[in-house]
This record gives structure tokens, sequence and C-alpha cells, in this order.
């Protein structure tokens, strides 16, 4: 289980009541519950999901937009629902896509054309980008 840095413990009081923790159910991450609503078809808090907002809006600034995709990709893959084909399959798309970035040296910044071009069966996997049939299987 990852803790956060803050929040203080469960123990803690503030102003006059108790503080709960909530448990993000695809990251483990422990977070204050703030009573946010679950992010329909995905396994995470709405906690969970407003602090990756905030880490993935941060990751707009100019020297660092083009690490975008790794923030995106990573809590894709950590907070898909396993029970539905759609979260499977994002977490399959997210990993080869990542994949792509770390062993075939692919630029991070072009991640959503990445996952564009595997939807269509075509990768690109060395520099000069040549293209290659994926197999899906039959």
């Amino acid at each position: 289980m990852i803790v956060a840095a803050w929040p203080p413990p469960p123990s803690t009081r503030c102003l006059g009541g108790e503080m709960s923790l909530i448990s993000c159910p695809g990251c483990g991450l422990v977070h204050i519950d703030r009573g946010l609503p679950a992010v329909p078809d995905r396994a995470a808090t709405g906690e969970c999901a407003a602090e990756a907002g905030a880490v993935q809006a941060a990751f707009y600034a100019p020297d660092l937009l083009g690490y975008r995709q790794y923030v995106v990709d990573a809590y894709a893959c950590l907070h898909a629902d396993p029970s539905t084909r759609i979260g499977v399959q994002a977490t399959a798309l997210c990993l080869m896509t990542m994949d792509l970035y770390l062993e075939c040296g692919q630029p991070v910044s072009e991640g959503s054309i990445l996952h564009q071009e595997m939807m269509c069966g075509l990768v690109r996997t060395s520099s000069p980008p040549w293209r290659h049939r994926i197999s899906m299987g039959s």
C-alpha cells in the first residue's frame, strides 16, 4: 500500500471532527476522504482522480509537455477497471505504448498518435518510422 506524505493519521482531529481515510482501489494510495464521487468505469476514487488531474496539469508546462503521455498512460494502467472489456483493452494499449517509449525509443510526445496507430494495427518500431502490421490473432 502506498501512503501519501500527507495526510495525517486518522486519529487527527480537523475542526473538531475525525478525518477518515480512503484507499484508491486502483493504485492503493491513501487519501483523506473528501466525499468525492467515484470515477465511472475506472478503479479509482474521486480523490485519486483529482490528485491525478493536478499532476497531469503540471505536465502541461512547456519543459514537461513531452513527457505528459507517461503520466496519462501510467494512470490509465493503474486505474482501469479489470472487470470490463474496455478496461482490459485500455491497460493493454497503454502498456504497449509505454513499451514503445521505453524499449523502442519512440518519442513520448507521440503517445496519442501511437495509440491511434495501434488501434489501426500499425506501429512504428524504429526511426525513421517504418510501419509494421500487428497480428491481432485469428
